[in-house]
């Protein structure tokens, strides 16, 4: 990690000075340029364009144009265009439901976890150290043998909470006599490390009902890291 200071010149300015200094204020300069001004926050000293790496959080930005802020371009441990963390788990077998009960799925096969952040005791996700930001959470949840007219509703809770307003819950209602009735959704939440995201059902049918294995799944990815 290497930074330019006001040693022998302000930033990546070399002054005028004797030889011992202007070396050293030379290799300073070339040492930031060679480890991307990486260090602890951002960089005091800036210009326009100028790229840097916060070790803290290892998030790569660049100064925009203006030079009045710094752009976070993403992680350094992740590969650019592949929104990690990510994770797409299901159940390796049928769960019983009971009625009106909102019950979280046991969805304990791992499809993809980049982060080891999915718990499949738990069926819990949890967002990893210094991996906050905006996620696309998402999943389906379909029940066997409804009635017409019964309902099936998802719910995402985070840190073992039901949200409220906003993805409450998304709701299907059966259309016939003992068929399967699926419910899907989607939505985007603002996480912060160390919160947990699960995925939960209920159904309003007269007695517990099974959920249907191959159509039962839960996933997500970060979308931006703020």
């Amino acid at each position: 990690m290497a930074r330019v200071d006001d040693t022998g010149g302000n930033g990546f300015t070399v002054d005028n000075n004797v030889g011992s200094v202007f070396r050293t204020k030379i290799n300073q300069c070339f040492a930031a340029i060679n480890s991307l001004n990486s260090g602890s926050g951002n960089p005091s000293i800036t210009t326009a364009y100028q790229p840097s790496i916060n070790s803290d959080s290892d998030i790569l930005s660049i100064r925009n144009g203006a030079n009045n802020a710094f752009v976070q371009l993403g992680y350094i441990d992740t590969n650019f265009g592949i929104n990690k963390p990510a994770f797409a788990v299901r159940p390796s077998a049928t769960q019983a439901i009971a009625n009106t009960t909102f019950t979280i799925v046991s969805n304990n096969t791992e499809i993809l976890d980049t982060d080891s952040a999915y718990n499949t005791s738990t069926y819990k996700f949890t967002v990893p150290t210094a991996k906050g930001g905006k996620y696309v959470i998402g999943g389906q949840v379909c029940i066997d043998d409804l009635q017409d007219g019964d309902a099936i509703q998802m719910s995402f809770y985070v840190n073992d909470a039901q949200l409220t307003a906003y993805g409450k819950v998304s709701r299907a209602y059966c259309s016939a006599a003992d068929v399967f009735t699926s419910v899907h959704a989607q939505l985007i939440l603002n996480l912060s490390a160390g919160d947990t995201v699960a995925q939960y059902v209920e159904h309003n049918e007269g007695n517990n009902q099974n959920t249907v294995t191959d159509e039962t799944w839960f996933y997500g990815y970060r979308l931006t890291v703020s």
